[in-house]
């Protein structure tokens, strides 16, 4: 059985992985009381903007269901803490199903100055494929088998620095080297980019990243495991006691200093 130094050592470690993995943003969507809870370790809850905007049902559990004009961002419009900004490395994955016939240029997540050339980051569907743009300089992908409305699907994006790429499904379709990317800080959402480009379906999943994965690591986030980066899968029946117990030791630790 593990010593009281142990337990709290693995919490310590845990809690260290999630702030240092380079996950900076996890929305599942499974609390339907609280859909821009953020389960990546570093607090970036987001709330509720506009219209039609409901739990559903998603790939992995609860999924954000958006019918109208609204979405997810934050207090004041600005990206999360840490959220990659000017020309540092990111990967940004989302779970999405869009029904056929709904808008084709609907927003997944976006953030920057709009309207000035490679001041943006943003996801979003184009066409029958996706766009990962940053104004004005994009990276354009369709699906040549017409597939990715009416069924659940990812997509990941990454920036290294020199080389953005697209991943459907977990395989790489696309990559370029663009030069000059300058995101800025302003105008965040999930479920809608440049303003008005609102998504309509179900998003689950939905991960933002300071740096950018491996084709590995692209393939385990899409299968819906993030314990690489400090998220623990919901715990199985007989792990929860243990769970329960180190939360109480460290509450009792707590309570005597």
């Amino acid at each position: 059985m593990a010593t009281r130094a142990q337990l709290i050592a693995a919490l310590v470690l845990a809690s260290a992985a999630a702030n240092a993995s380079g996950l900076v943003g996890l929305y599942e969507f499974n609390n339907p009381n609280n859909l821009g809870l953020d389960s990546s370790g570093l607090g970036n809850n987001l709330q509720v903007i506009g219209t039609g905007v409901s739990s559903g049902a998603g790939e992995f559990g609860g999924g954000l269901n958006l019918t109208d004009q609204g979405g997810l961002t934050t207090a004041g419009g600005n990206v999360p803490l840490q959220f990659p900004l000017g020309n540092t490395s990111y990967t940004i994955s989302v779970w999405f199903d869009s029904p056929l016939g709904s808008p084709n240029n609907g927003g997944f997540i976006g953030w920057g100055a709009y309207n000035n050339t490679d001041e943006v980051t943003a996801l979003r569907l184009n066409g029958n494929g996706f766009r990962q743009y940053w104004w004005g300089n994009d990276l354009d992908w369709a699906d040549p088998l017409n597939t990715i409305y009416d069924v659940w699907n990812n997509v990941t994006v990454s920036f290294d620095g020199t080389t953005r790429k697209i991943y459907f499904n977990g395989t790489l379709e696309i990559s370029d080297t663009p030069g000059g990317h300058n995101a800025q800080s302003g105008n965040f959402d999930i479920g809608v980019t440049n303003f008005n480009e609102y998504f309509h379906g179900t998003l689950d999943n939905v991960a933002v990243f300071n740096e950018a994965l491996t084709a590995q690591q692209v393939s385990t986030i899409e299968g819906g495991n993030f314990s690489e980066f400090g998220v623990a899968a919901t715990p199985e029946p007989g792990t929860m006691g243990l769970l329960m117990g180190a939360g109480l030791l460290l509450a009792g630790i707590r309570r005597r200093k």
